[in-house]
């Protein structure tokens, strides 16, 4: 019983030096049931992620207050009771991007035949682009523990690039394979990645299905198939358009989804709205963009996470067009399917 009386006695100090009040004691209760969490009332843990919680609700009000309309961008979420560094280590430490500089890689923004004919030949786009609209975006996925968002971005981008130059729904092609067998271009699976070195991967040996390569979000053996199993792509674009971001959108209308790398630093509090603040360039994350909306006051583009559809709308956010927000338009990728 000593054993027990110690952990209560850890409970109380705790509890004492967290002094949170019966209202936020009642919301981390609400939280604890609607995402499912293992915290029983009590218990040392309990009182530790609720002291995490009531801090998250303070940097919250913070993030807020510059939204001059009352609407909240963030809010209690899936990651309310992980703090900063536990949120960082857990979900933001999987992207190793490659620089522009970087000579083992093209980044083909000056040779690239669609970029050519935006600067040749610029046309006004839309005011807005939605692909899901047109059924070739796939639905949102969960990476979990994994540190593969690269990954995801990438096979999402070629499902999305493949269902729009085959006029039919995207295809759900295996994250996995990225995982497993784009290790020997520099990727360490579920430990991180990069969007353009998995690009790489797919151009030398296609991707396949999810169906013939189920996702596990574990690192594992590459399992080799056949060719008659596999996508082919022609080429990517690995562009930093950080100067010239209304190529972004230009892309987006022209091509379709992008893979990005982003920072996602504060992104663990958002619940909706548009992002207009608190996002610098510190890139570590990737995500894919479907499109954009520029009807309203605050143009934006809508950009799919890879953190399951309890996040944000549905697994979306939106981030404001025009200042390289969060980074969007330092690291984008483009794909190219083959000629038939």
């Amino acid at each position: 019983m000593a054993w027990l009386l110690a952990v209560f006695v850890s409970a109380i100090l705790l509890c004492s030096s967290c002094s949170a009040p019966t209202d936020i004691v009642d919301q981390f209760l609400k939280f604890i049931d609607d995402f499912e969490k293992p915290y029983k009332n009590g218990t040392v843990e309990f009182f530790r992620r609720l002291e995490i919680f009531k801090h998250n609700l303070q940097q919250i009000d913070k993030l807020n207050e510059p939204y001059k309309d009352g609407s909240p961008v963030y809010g209690v979420t899936q990651f309310s009771d992980l703090s900063t560094d536990e949120f960082k280590a857990q979900y933001l430490n999987d992207l190793r991007p490659t620089k522009p500089h970087d000579t083992s890689l093209k980044f083909e923004s000056e040779k690239s035949p669609v970029y050519l004919n935006l600067l040749q030949q610029p046309k006004a786009p839309p005011t807005k682009i939605d692909w899901r609209e047109r059924g070739v975006v796939s639905p949102v996925k969960n990476q979990e523990q994994c540190g593969a968002c690269w990954a995801f971005a990438v096979a999402e981008t070629i499902e999305s690039a493949y269902g729009i130059k085959h006029n039919t729904s995207a295809p759900l092609l295996s994250v996995q394979q990225l995982i497993d067998c784009s290790t020997k271009f520099g990727n360490r699976g579920c430990e991180g990645g990069d969007i353009c070195t998995a690009l790489s991967y797919v151009v030398q040996s296609g991707i396949t299905y999810e169906s013939e390569y189920p996702l596990t979000n574990k690192d594992g053996l590459c399992h080799l198939l056949p060719a008659s199993k596999t996508l082919e792509i022609g080429k990517y674009d690995c562009m930093h358009l950080a100067k010239t971001e209304d190529l972004l959108v230009s892309y987006l209308d022209s091509v379709g989804p992008l893979a990005a790398a982003v920072d996602a630093t504060t992104w663990h509090n958002y619940v909706g709205g548009v992002i207009q603040f608190h996002c610098n360039n510190v890139i570590n994350h990737a995500v894919q963009i479907v499109g954009y909306d520029k009807t309203g006051p605050v143009p934006y583009y809508i950009v799919r996470n890879s953190w399951g559809t309890k996040f944000g709308m549905d697994g979306y956010l939106y981030i404001k067009i025009g200042s390289n927000l969060c980074g969007i338009a330092e690291q984008v990728s483009d794909v190219v399917f083959k000629e038939d």
